[in-house]
């Protein structure tokens, strides 16, 4: 790909529009890259598949590997999920649960910040759901194992619910 042509197509350098898969492929020994072009080295099909995967977005992943086990991580789909946790059960370490806010899960922290975090489907058929954290993990130790005992209690839950929905 030449550099200058796609920044007059999309208005910056591609280093800059796709740094995280341009650095993995660069560790992985399968980009050249120049002040002229960005190049992937040659592949076969499949290898290279799986490399533009590095494009592909998270949650797009994600829906797409829920839509094929059958399962709803529709904001509503959520709300199902964790119809049996009532905002503001208590859980581990003086943690609350928060509920959930635009398909998002919310734990409260006991200083008052709202963790949130992305439902996800299990990497395999029938492997648990995931939560994903879309907020800054603490910096403290003793607060990133608190939230974690909490999170596993809310996966918990969501894993029966989603255990008696299939």
């Amino acid at each position: 790909m030449e550099r200058d042509e796609f920044k007059r197509v999309f208005g910056l350098d591609v280093v800059d529009a796709i740094p995280l898969p341009l650095s993995v492929w660069a560790n992985a020994g399968l980009l050249e890259v120049s002040k002229e072009v960005v190049r992937l080295k040659p592949q076969s099909r499949g290898e290279r598949t799986l490399t533009l995967l590095w494009l592909v977005p998270d949650e797009a992943l994600e829906h797409e590997i829920a839509r094929r086990q059958q399962l709803d991580l529709s904001p509503e789909g959520v709300e199902r999920l964790a119809a049996d946790l009532p905002p503001g059960t208590r859980l581990s370490s003086q943690h609350s649960f928060g509920g959930v806010e635009e398909g998002k899960i919310v734990i409260c922290t006991p200083d008052r910040l709202r963790m949130r975090f992305r439902v996800a489907p299990g990497l395999k058929q029938d492997a648990p759901l995931r939560l994903i954290l879309e907020s800054s993990l603490p910096s403290d130790q003793a607060k990133k194992t608190a939230l974690s005992r909490a999170m596993v209690q809310v996966r918990g839950v969501l894993r029966v619910a989603d255990s008696g929905s299939r």
